[in-house]
């Protein structure tokens, strides 16, 4: 697709979409990456332009899609090297910290809870460079964008 030339920005550094980090975080949407997002030239008045959408919420809040989801979403990607290293050094005997996580026993609340989520160490499945530039104001300015929505 032949780029937007109203769209001036790279997308990582783009405040919409690094703001879109709190709103993954709170619902636990850990398979937001580049491949879940469609970008579709529309035309409004005569002008031409490319719209952006999200798509595939199908690993939201509890859900791992068909089944209950894992424990790692969310607290861990899914290469992380430190930790890695770390199950290999201790001959697989390290517990990663969100192996302690209590979660309900319901399959149909899935594994979400309150007690140790930290919207700010959340991570999706895979690195994301709009999030990882998210600061303090693109997270106040998403939040303030939730509140408007009621």
């Amino acid at each position: 697709m032949a780029p937007d030339p109203n769209d001036i920005y790279p997308h990582e550094t783009r405040r919409e979409l690094r703001g879109l980090h709190v709103f993954c975080a709170w619902l636990n949407h850990d398979d937001s990456r580049a491949i879940n997002n469609l970008d579709m030239i529309v035309e409004e008045a005569g002008s031409k332009f490319v719209r952006h959408h999200l798509i595939d919420f199908g690993s939201t809040l509890g859900s791992g899609s068909v089944t209950i989801q894992a424990m790692r979403p969310g607290n861990e990607y899914l290469i992380e090297p430190e930790s890695i290293v770390k199950g290999i050094v201790s001959f697989g005997l390290w517990i990663r910290p969100w192996e302690k996580i209590k979660y309900s026993d319901y399959p149909s609340i899935g594994r979400i809870e309150g007690d140790s989520f930290d919207p700010v160490k959340w991570k999706s499945e895979y690195p994301n460079p709009a999030f990882q530039n998210c600061d303090a104001e693109d997270a106040f300015w998403a939040a303030k964008q939730g509140n408007e929505l009621h």
